[in-house]
């Protein structure tokens, strides 16, 4: 029963390109889903805070609106989608890991279960999802993934201060 009322009940909220959305937003999401008891360990936490960060940022610095932002259990993993006005897809960066900026996808491919974008009647939709507790070596990736696996691994390494 629990199950099917947190897989039920997704929560949203709007962002708008103010002092302090990004943080705002971040927090938002993480304290909605440890509202939601699933048991995401402390880095998961970490995890989804630097998620939900990287694609509200990017949906605020590309476009002059706001963005609508949506997080909802799925019944095994927390979805959080992103929504913004503008229509083009987002592209991996071209640049490498030395690069100053161009990381946030890298990021989110390296530390999601899953992650995509889609066109949506707004503009797109830019999503990920997280398991609670899942290991990065049993993470799936989505087809199509820009990253090699060796980048994931190296951004989870500069992630954790090990590299």
């Amino acid at each position: 029963m629990l199950e099917r009322l947190r897989s039920s009940m997704p929560h949203g909220f709007r962002g708008a390109p103010a002092d302090g959305p990004v943080a705002a937003a971040r927090q938002r999401v993480v304290s909605v889903v440890s509202g939601w008891h699933l048991g995401l360990s402390q880095d998961r936490l970490d995890d989804l805070r630097l998620l939900a960060s990287e694609v509200v940022t990017n949906a605020l610095k590309h476009t002059s609106g706001a963005c609508a932002v949506c997080v909802r259990w799925t019944g095994t993993r927390v979805r959080v989608e992103v929504t913004d006005q503008d229509s083009a897809l987002p592209r991996p960066a071209d640049g490498g890991l030395e690069e100053e900026s161009g990381k946030g996808l890298m990021l989110v491919a390296a530390l999601s279960a899953e992650w995509g974008a889609e066109p949506s009647t707004a503009g797109k939709t830019v999503w990920f999802e997280i398991a609670p507790d899942e290991s990065a070596a049993a993470r799936r990736r989505p087809a199509g993934d820009a990253f090699p696996a060796s980048s994931h691994t190296h951004v989870r390494l500069l992630l954790r201060g090990a590299a």
